[in-house]
Parts: C-alpha cells; sequence; structure tokens
C-alpha cells in the first residue's frame, strides 16, 4: 500500500486519508481478535537495521519523485499552463526543475 500511496499521491490527494482510514479499521476489526488470541509473541532477536526493506523504500520513493512529477508537468493545469505558454520544452523543464 505505500508504494501505491507514494507514487500516485499527485493523482488521488486523499489517498493516504482514506489508507489510514482503512488500516485502522482493519486492525480494529480484522487484526484484534488474531492479535489478541491466534498468535504468540515472537522471539526477540537483534537487527542491525531493516535490511534489503531499506534499498526498496529507497526505490520505491525514487520512482514516486518520477512518477508525480510527470503527473503534475503533464496533467495538472498548473502544467498546462505551462506548455500553452512555454510548449513542451517548458512542461519538460518544470519536470528538471520539480525534480
Amino acid at each position: 500500500m505505500y508504494g501505491y500511496l507514494m507514487i500516485f499521491a499527485a493523482a488521488f490527494p486523499l489517498a493516504p486519508l482514506l489508507a489510514l482510514i482503512v488500516n485502522l479499521l482493519y486492525l480494529r476489526l480484522g487484526d484484534a481478535k488474531r492479535l489478541m488470541w491466534k498468535t504468540r509473541r515472537p522471539i526477540v532477536q537483534i537487527a542491525k537495521g531493516i535490511g534489503i526493506w531499506q534499498k526498496l523504500m529507497y526505490f520505491i520513493n525514487a520512482v514516486a519523485v518520477i512518477s508525480n512529477g510527470f503527473l503534475i508537468a503533464f496533467t495538472s493545469d498548473f502544467g498546462k499552463e505551462i506548455g500553452e505558454r512555454y510548449g513542451q520544452d517548458g512542461r519538460l523543464w518544470l519536470l528538471v526543475v520539480f525534480e
């Protein structure tokens, strides 16, 4: 869910709020019984970090910045305004400046 929220945040700005509500409801209704009655506490293990997940998070964030930049530059009203004034080159410069 994190990847979808980050990559398409410019397309649907209410998505993080809806995801928070859905996750809170799921935690309360779906996972509460399982966490309380059907699972045991895991054995603690010391770790130096989150491992490969750190690199994946960086990658998702980089893709999200590029994706949101393209969405803003080529589909938003601001991008269309820049495109009317300066043409496609203006939109590409907007994308470069945004990045």
